[in-house]
């Protein structure tokens, strides 16, 4: 049975609206470039919000970069980053 609440679950994201729509957001200056940069990022979830996912994150993405940040649920409690081309 878990099976089918896995697949419910996943066809419920499926058909969510997003946040943010398709082509909304910020227009950004297509002249700027370089790496994007997060400092000191600290994250915890809304529904956990004593623990903390991420704490003094630091991370910066060069241009032609791809990542990744992948959260491993409990009971390993470890969050990894992978970056590649």
């Amino acid at each position: 049975m878990r099976g089918i609440g896995a697949g419910t679950r996943i066809f419920d994201l499926l058909d969510r609206t997003p946040a943010i729509q398709p082509g909304e957001g910020a227009v950004l200056d297509p002249a700027r470039s370089g790496p994007l940069r997060f400092e000191n990022i600290t994250f915890s979830y809304p529904t956990r919000s004593g623990v903390n996912v991420l704490e003094d994150f630091n991370l910066e993405v060069n241009v032609g970069e791809n990542v990744a940040i992948v959260y491993v649920p409990p009971p390993h409690f470890q969050t990894g980053c992978f970056m590649g081309h």
